[in-house]
């Protein structure tokens, strides 16, 4: 190949141009006077190291008279590309076949010139091990960075931070074709965590919602990969949710990549390239290899899963749900498992109400105790039953036997706290002694929206049917309560006869009857025997 090359040599100097044509980089950098960095900040400083000498044409992406710059080890770039060219399964495998120590500049150079987007990326990573000196460093100025370059040639720019754990990225390794002054954007692209809620009432995923203690609860986060994603050889992607008191963790439902693009499809995560743990602390870790799971530039990554609601919620406050994601913030460096950022914390809340229920006689307002109700929701076959302990709900079941009875108190008070939004039935089904018992069910309509950042916004409740106190119906939103007052009507006061006190009387008459009548007989049978 290389002799090849030397076949043409004489030919390609003749026309005096010996050109590599570059991929397109988001940086376009200009040499020979400045290359200022626009739109960064002071934590940056950039550095330029020149690879190749040459004659720079006006579109910056052909350069002639290549020579070896003074900012490069040519002979470690030159072992280095021939050792990755051998490197079956490796992104440069094949692109130097031939390449030794002799290889000139400009022979080398017409090999980088098929690369592809990729291909350069690598080799930029790989050039960067094997550039020398100081390189060309400039001053930060107003949003910009400015950098001084011998001139024309062909450069790799690096970045770094000086505050490492600031929350931003370091651009990848840029190698570009440099003539004149010319203002570039770094490479840099910050991944983004977002966590959500799915509503079942308005199904929609929202930032906030409400639901009953025992229900189980879908959570959905988003993962946006950087847009330099391909320059890293390794990367780290942990998302960490910080689950509340209230909540305990279930189960990944699904796990999926996306590509960036609007239209482009779900591809399926494998269990062997992400795991999930929870440490003693309710805190959830999603370690994911993105790499492995075929990731590219501003790939989104989701994962679903479920959560319950605990009986340690209760009405009047969130339980706010907190991720943050630790990423990779260096592409510069392939050992980059320790050199990380997190992101901000992204925040849910999840909330529950409390029902007070107040039972009083009717028309007197004087509490009624032992009036037992049954809580239920749905219709049909998809009726469900409450099922309560200390005052809480624990879970939902089908079977009406196996519903929670509560009972009112001495001052006839009912509550019941962890329910969500929905339409509920309040069934009696034990009156107190001489109390009718309530017929119909009251119908209890709770609803509580949030807004956008998932903060309630909103508490309603509606309620209808027999026993139904005109006017009782309150709502506090701040403690998460709705309550109602249900009263019951004392049974009749009847007239009755035939009691145990009028048959003792009819008894005792008939028995003086009885004794009155024997007088005559005695006498009779005395006057008779005498």
């Amino acid at each position: 190949m290389i002799q090849a090359i030397k076949r043409k040599l004489p030919v390609i100097l003749a026309m005096c141009v010996l050109s590599v044509l570059l991929v397109p980089s988001s940086f376009a950098i200009s040499g020979g006077s400045t290359i200022t960095v626009i739109g960064t900040n002071e934590n940056h400083e950039y550095t330029a190291y020149q690879i190749f000498t040459g004659n720079a044409d006006s579109h910056e992406t052909t350069l002639s008279n290549i020579q070896w710059g003074e900012g490069v080890d040519a002979a470690g770039l030159l072992n280095a590309a021939a050792q990755a060219s051998e490197t079956a399964g490796g992104p440069l495998n094949g692109k130097f076949d031939g390449v030794t120590e002799e290889t000139s500049a400009a022979e080398f150079a017409l090999l980088l010139q098929d690369l592809t987007n990729e291909e350069a990326r690598a080799f930029a990573g790989l050039a960067a091990d094997y550039v020398t000196g100081d390189g060309y460093s400039g001053n930060f100025s107003s949003s910009n960075y400015i950098i001084q370059v011998p001139g024309q040639g062909y450069y790799i720019v690096v970045d770094s931070l000086a505050d490492a754990g600031a929350q931003e990225m370091i651009s990848g390794y840029i190698v570009r074709v440099v003539k004149n002054n010319t203002d570039v954007e770094p490479k840099i692209s910050v991944p983004t965590i977002e966590k959500k809620v799915y509503d079942s009432d308005s199904e929609t995923w929202t930032k906030g919602a409400d639901h009953s203690i025992g229900e189980d609860i879908l959570f959905r986060v988003t993962v946006q990969l950087p847009d330099n994603f391909k320059d890293y050889e390794q990367y780290t992607c942990i998302i960490r949710d910080q689950f509340s008191d209230g909540l305990t963790y279930g189960s990944i439902r699904r796990c999926f990549m996306k590509g960036k693009e609007a239209d482009a499809e779900e591809i399926g995560i494998s269990e062997e390239n992400y795991s999930a743990s929870v440490n003693a602390d309710n805190l959830l870790t999603i370690d994911i290899d993105a790499i492995a799971a075929g990731g590219d530039d501003g790939s989104t990554i989701t994962v679903e899963y479920l959560a319950q609601l605990n009986d340690a919620a209760a009405a009047g406050t969130a339980e706010n749900n907190a991720v943050t994601l630790t990423y990779s913030n260096d592409p510069t460096n392939s050992s980059n498992s320790t050199l990380t950022n997190d992101t901000p914390d992204d925040v849910v809340h999840v909330y529950t109400y409390r029902l007070d229920i107040a039972k009083e006689i009717k028309g007197t307002g004087t509490a009624l105790p032992g009036a037992g109700f049954i809580l239920s929701r749905g219709t049909g076959d998809e009726m469900e039953y409450a099922e309560v302990t200390n005052g809480k709900m624990t879970d939902w079941t089908n079977d009406e036997n196996a519903a929670t009875v509560l009972y009112s108190i001495a001052d006839g008070s009912i509550t019941l706290n962890g329910l969500g939004d929905g339409t509920y039935q309040l069934t009696e089904v034990e009156a107190p002694d001489g109390y009718d018992l309530l017929e119909q069910p009251v119908t209890v309509v709770l609803d509580g929206k949030q807004n956008e950042d998932g903060l309630m916004d909103s508490l309603t409740c509606n309620a209808s049917g027999q026993g139904l106190k005109d006017g009782s119906v309150t709502v506090d939103m701040a403690a998460g309560t709705a309550a109602m007052t249900v009263e019951n009507t004392k049974g009749s006061l009847l007239p009755s006869t035939g009691g145990t006190g009028t048959l003792r009387y009819f008894a005792g008459g008939l028995l003086l009857m009885a004794a009155a009548g024997s007088v005559p007989a005695i006498r009779r049978r005395r006057r008779i025997e005498g």
